[in-house]
């Protein structure tokens, strides 16, 4: 029995659209009825958390002596594992969680795996969607120095660098002057797992969906995910404007918003955070997935299952699909582009759309339910323990 701890909160764990916790949830449905493997989180007990009330300006005052003593505290190292040497593997999700660990991991007799969820470098996506102009300007960039330190030691630590696919981390080789080093220093260590996804099976009237969003005979493309930079959102808006020139459009959009906030256009309906995000998929002509940067997305994966179109930016883990031909994922480089493929999609009739559609559910059974990712992590896990790790599972 091979017994394996990820590296995340059990009660943060839970089906979603994307990140760790998504991601590890669904590795858990993969082994919850195995007898070879079992799958352990962290736990903390939930605490009453007092509502903050505190002014956005004092937590942007604060957030850089904050971080700063993090990494004091990170660096110092003075942290351990409950129950460590029970695990024949401990898989860490983040980076700079595998560096608060280091020091009692070399005592740790089983395998360490790093797998990074984040589209850009993490410290990049930390300052770009999480630092406030004020913390940019003052002290914000010597703090990413700091972050970018503690998390080239994790890579060099790590037994096992864990990716979706190869294009995955391009964003990283771009925003992280050091990362083509890292990488070619450990390049022995860097293994492509294709995520899986939880089947998303909706049942629902679209007309209905279409109707209550008064967008009734209209072609109507979707969009799901945070309102930021490195989701390319400020890119969807700038599709938006020249789509929804054509009055016959309308573009559904969910999730919360800001830091970017909607454009002021008429047939450009913002639905904000739901969990019924995957009607509003599944009632649409199509899905546009606008990433500046591309990890693996896995709404990509449930849209797939869902049987939508989708038309996605050629970055990082979206060119994974290029490999299949005559299916319903469409890639663009441009605006311009991205709209060409939008009308394109739009004059076919629907016997053509339904087929592709049909193409994206087929693609999804054969490669990304969650059988087919346990099965490839079973085998991963099975040669991690046995020392037989290879570069493409």
């Amino acid at each position: 029995m091979i017994k394996v701890l990820e590296f995340v909160y059990d009660n943060d764990v839970k089906p979603s659209m994307g990140g760790r916790n998504g991601y590890v949830y669904n590795i858990m449905q993969c082994f919850k009825d195995s007898n070879d493997i079992t799958i352990h989180a962290l736990h903390r007990e939930n605490k009453f958390i007092r509502p903050d009330r505190i002014p956005k300006f004092i937590k942007s005052l604060t957030k850089v002596y904050r971080d700063n003593h993090n990494i004091d505290l990170f660096i110092k190292g003075d942290y351990q594992i409950k129950e460590m040497d029970s695990y024949d593997v401990i898989h860490f999700q983040r980076s700079i969680d595998l560096f608060q660990y280091r020091k009692c991991l070399n005592n740790f007799k089983g395998k360490v795996v790093l797998t990074d969820h984040s589209p850009i470098p993490p410290f990049s996506e930390w300052y770009e969607n999480y630092y406030s102009n004020f913390t940019k300007k003052f002290g914000g960039k010597k703090l990413v120095e700091r972050y970018k330190m503690c998390l080239e030691e994790a890579y060099y630590t790590a037994d096992y660098i864990l990716f979706p696919c190869e294009n995955a981390d391009d964003a990283y080789a771009k925003y992280w002057e050091n990362y083509p080093k890292i990488k070619s220093d450990n390049l022995h260590k860097y293994v492509y797992l294709p995520t899986g996804s939880v089947s998303k099976k909706i049942d629902i009237d679209k007309a209905a969906v279409k109707e209550n969003l008064d967008c009734v005979d209209k072609y109507v493309a979707c969009y799901v995910g945070r309102h930021n930079y490195s989701k390319g959102y400020d890119i969807l808006k700038e599709i938006g404007k020249e789509f929804l020139q054509d009055e016959t459009n309308c573009m559904i959009v969910c999730g919360k918003e800001g830091p970017f906030y909607a454009p002021q256009i008429n047939n450009w309906k913002e639905v904000g955070w739901t969990q019924e995000a995957n009607k509003y998929i599944f009632a649409a002509d199509v899905f546009i997935l606008p990433n500046r940067e591309t990890y693996f997305d896995l709404v990509m994966l449930e849209v797939l299952s869902i049987g939508q179109i989708v038309v996605a930016s050629r970055t990082g883990g979206n060119k994974f699909f290029e490999k299949f031909q005559d299916i319903g994922v469409f890639l663009y480089d441009t605006k311009e582009e991205a709209n060409c493929i939008l009308r394109k999609i739009k004059n076919m009739n629907e016997e053509e759309r339904e087929m592709l559609r049909e193409k994206n559910r087929l693609l999804y059974r054969k490669l990304f339910t969650v059988e087919a990712f346990g099965k490839r992590y079973f085998n991963f896990y099975k040669d991690v323990v046995n020392g037989n790790v290879h570069e493409n599972y």
